[in-house]
């Protein structure tokens, strides 16, 4: 069995070699000194390797966790993946000042995530309850252009009393 250190080496040179798995094999059995031409991998389990990596981004046949954890997201654990990873993230792109944040939903909008958006994206930049660009009821799937369309218009529509339709 191959560690995963030594399958993704083998995928490695498959791509460095022209896609070639006889040069990407022979190539590994020289660096790894292997002798024998059935290990660690004959040129179908490479391509049945890299086939899987392309499929699937893995280098694993299956997942190792049986079933699914899943976990409530509240206040607490909302507020760790803004700071540990989506803003960590978007600074790494130079992406945070040109991102517009969209959100629905419970605890995403407690006091505490409000405040960290805030400070982060700036008011102009999120759409979500109880901010300056409320996300519209019953539209799931709207981008930022679409909610901003809507309120422009609604706002154009509405803005002088009507006698009759």
């Amino acid at each position: 069995m191959l560690s995963g250190t030594y399958k993704a080496l083998l995928v490695k040179l498959f791509y460095m070699n022209e896609e070639s798995a006889t040069v990407a094999l022979r190539k590994f059995r020289l660096q790894k000194n292997v002798k024998t031409e059935k290990e660690p991998l004959t040129m179908a389990g490479l391509k049945k390797l890299v086939r899987r990596f392309e499929e699937t981004g893995s280098l694993e046949g299956s997942c190792p966790v049986k079933r699914w954890k899943t976990v409530k997201v509240n206040v607490q654990r909302y507020l760790m993946l803004l700071h540990e990873i989506v803003a960590p993230y978007l600074r790494e792109k130079d992406a945070l000042s040109t991102v517009t944040f969209m959100q629905d939903g419970t605890s995403h909008t407690a006091n505490p995530g409000k405040k960290f958006l805030i400070q982060s994206f700036g008011e102009e930049r999120i759409i979500r309850k109880r901010c300056k660009f409320p996300w519209p009821l019953r539209f799931l799937d709207l981008t930022p252009e679409d909610c901003w369309l809507w309120g422009y218009l609604k706002s154009q529509v509405y803005r002088s009393r009507r006698s009759n339709l």
